[in-house]
């Protein structure tokens, strides 16, 4: 292990001083976007780096062995410098002409495996994470179980190796010298690249995802050399059998630890529930959109004609005059969505949360895959992704993509291992990005800019609807029927995506929410149910599906504001209005109340097909603690979440007309009315304030909270 440190030691080292010579030569910093930042954060660290520099050129030409290295070869600077942190003298007497055993490289590629593992897992243990909701001992027994599992993908890229060895061995010596050590040394390399990616994001401002063709092709050449250096360190190191006790320590380690942690999570999946015996199997299609107001939708009385063609769908549908969200931010919206589970109940309101224990089983699509159906995810990566949130035995195609990889760690994970196999994912995804970004396979997105730049998005919301589309046609074809959840994001701000321009003819969005974009992405949107539905009738499937049309949250991510919600069943059954609260928890219910599915306990929504209580409350929770943490994602600030609510900061309740707003930082209450509402309650039929933060508090309680005393 001390010998793999010395190897990343000088990879980083190398890989650090090519960057510095990168803004030596290009003072500007064309080659990246976001210059001024990036040069600002160069300012503090470039004078420390030209110190070493001038030290380590001083130094080296004052002894006579290494100005010999130095400048008797072309590469002879690069080899004094990674000289420095080897564990060894530099030179020619550290080459073997015989290679090391098979047990060495069986060896170093463990010891590489836990090593990735371990700095990656210090990495998350440091900054907002998933492991922010994990107890010290859950958080210490990811290292050792995830290394454990990426030590058993390097083994099984040695076995392909040695295997490969056998045929190519005998006629390539130098095969046969340096192939045994390339898992280990593509793991340090990897690796070297993921730490290098995370100390200029922090230190410089800028990170691999900002790279342009320039940078690339430096990432590349740094890559490369990473991996060289690697191999020709491993290749000249002695055998040494000390190494096999403290790997087989590791080893056993781990071993111990999955039998601690081993306990079969069967029990918290979905079980087939009681139906109707004349249930039905129609195509589920929930088509959201992000961030739409009705107050903005001209079928809710909106002034302009924004929906013209859901205006005339609401005709045959059910349309729920009053409807709120659960959540003020798109992840613990459709989460609460998806599991029928209220934000405060699941954990999960915005990154990094995500599904733990039974609530990563307990879903919608759970239910539907184990009743027959095909379960389809299309979302956005890093806002509304399911695979992100930790759903669990729930979609068979994420964002177009199979997600059958899914079933293998969806299956080690039920073993209690949820943890490691989430981390496991999450540092495989990671370096899977980067190396297809560097190498021009395919270009890693800034997530920011997916939903803040106009036109991100158009391109995703034209390609989630192709994929719908060609879903819809394979079950036709096969008789599956089809669950799809899908989330659009042309109405998302600060910026809007147009396709449709009614409003904005001769304008360009030269500024953040302007209405009249917001409004032509309204009718842009409306364009796109109008596809679909157009789509659905063509192929006959129109009066075979359960068509949901709904959004997260309100413009700006309110909660106080009546959002849309409209449901076309097949035989345009249930068609009608309702103006009693609504909410998007009450979704999963009313789909399931249709097939003749029993409603799990679990869910805390109600059937909009069945009476609702006159006195319940919506529901939802926000955060204004989130702050940019990464090249990846806004994250809620960890060092700003507090006992008893932590990411949670703010609480919205709903009873009809009124809106409660609680700040469950000094709890105090603020009291206001719902624009626009529709059959308001009598004012004697309303709670009183203390009644309104009884029932709150007795759903907090519920939910595994401590109320503070002065509640």
């Amino acid at each position: 292990m001390k010998r793999h440190f010395h190897i990343l030691l000088g990879i980083l080292y190398l890989a650090l001083f090519v960057i510095t010579l990168i803004f030596l030569i290009e003072p500007k910093a064309s080659i990246f976007k976001g210059g001024p930042i990036t040069l600002r954060r160069a300012g503090i660290i470039a004078p420390v780096l030209l110190l070493g520099l001038a030290a380590f050129i001083y130094t080296s030409l004052s002894n006579p062995a290494k100005r010999k290295v130095m400048l008797g070869a072309p590469l002879g600077f690069v080899q004094v410098w990674l000289g420095l942190f080897e564990s060894q003298p530099t030179g020619a007497s550290t080459a073997r002409k015989e290679p090391v055993s098979w047990l060495q490289a069986v060896l170093e590629t463990i010891l590489a495996g836990y090593l990735y593992a371990l700095m990656e897992w210090f990495f998350y243990a440091t900054k907002s994470s998933f492991m922010d909701r994990l107890g010290l001992a859950d958080k210490l027994m990811v290292p050792p179980l995830t290394g454990f599992m990426v030590a058993v993908v390097g083994l099984a890229g040695l076995l392909a190796v040695f295997l490969l060895n056998l045929i190519l061995g005998r006629y390539l010596p130098w095969f046969n010298r340096y192939s045994r050590h390339l898992p280990a040394a593509l793991l340090l390399a990897c690796l070297a690249l993921i730490m290098l990616d995370n100390f200029t994001y922090i230190v410089l401002g800028f990170g691999i995802v900002d790279a342009k063709s320039t940078l690339r092709s430096l990432y590349v050449l740094v890559g490369l050399l990473c991996i060289l250096y690697a191999l020709r360190e491993l290749a000249n190191a002695r055998n040494r059998p000390g190494l096999v006790y403290p790997t087989a320590g590791l080893l056993v380690l781990s071993l111990i630890l999955a039998g601690l942690t081993l306990h079969n999570e069967q029990a918290l999946r979905v079980q087939s529930l009681p139906t109707d015996p004349a249930n039905r199997e129609p195509n589920i299609i929930l088509f959201g959109t992000d961030g739409l107001s009705a107050n903005h939708m001209s079928l809710y009385g909106y002034y302009r004609e924004t929906t013209p063609f859901l205006t005339d769908f609401a005709e045959t549908a059910l349309v729920a005059e009053n409807q709120f969200t659960n959540a003020g931010h798109s992840m613990g919206s459709d989460a609460s969505l998806l599991t029928g589970k209220l934000p405060f109940e699941t954990g999960v309101l915005y990154p990094p949360d995500i599904l733990i224990g039974a609530d990563k089983y307990q879903h919608l699509p759970g239910i539907l895959k184990e009743n027959g159906y095909r379960t389809v995810s299309l979302g956005v990566k890093y806002y509304v992704d399911v695979n992100q949130v930790n759903f669990q035995n729930a979609f068979d195609t994420v964002n177009c993509q199979d997600n059958s990889e899914r079933g293998l760690l969806d299956r080690i994970a039920s073993f209690g291992y949820d943890n490691a196999v989430y981390m496991f994912d999450t540092l495989a995804s990671r370096i899977k990005e980067r190396l297809g970004h560097i190498f021009y396979v395919q270009d890693m997105v800034n997530p920011f800019s997916l939903v803040t730049e106009s036109g991100q998005s158009k391109l995703s919301d034209e390609d989630r609807l192709t994929c719908l589309k060609d879903y819809l046609t394979e079950g036709q074809q096969s008789g599956q029927p089809l669950f799809a959840h899908v989330h659009l994001m042309g109405t998302h701000g600060p910026y809007f995506t147009v396709t449709h321009q009614k409003y904005t003819l001769g304008q360009q969005q030269s500024a953040k929410w302007m209405n009249d974009f917001y409004d032509d992405s309204i009718l842009s949107f409306d364009d796109q149910v109008k596809d679909l539905v157009a789509f659905l009738k063509e192929n006959d499937l129109y009066e075979n599906t359960i068509l949901v049309i709904y959004t997260d949250h309100g413009w700006g991510w309110t909660t106080d504001r009546r959002l849309p919600l409209l449901i076309h069943f097949p035989g345009e059954e249930n068609a009608g209005e309702i103006t009693q609260d609504t909410q998007n928890l009450d979704i999963a219910p009313t789909v399931l109340d249709y097939i003749g599915i029993d409603k799990p306990e679990w869910m805390s929504g109600s059937s909009l097909l069945g009476e609702l209580d006159p006195g319940r409350l919506i529901i939802s929770g926000k955060t204004d603690l989130a702050v940019w943490a990464s090249d990846t994602l806004f994250m809620v600030d960890e060092t700003k979440r507090k006992p008893p609510f932590y990411q949670f900061n703010q609480l919205m309740a709903v009873e009809c007309q009124k809106w409660y707003k609680i700040d469950l930082d000094d709890l105090t209450m603020t009291i206001g009315t719902v624009a626009n509402y529709v059959n308001p309650c009598p004012a004697n039929e309303l709670d009183s304030r203390s009644e309104i933060r009884e029932k709150i508090g007795a759903m907090l309680t519920s939910s595994g909270y401590k109320l503070p005393e002065n509640w």
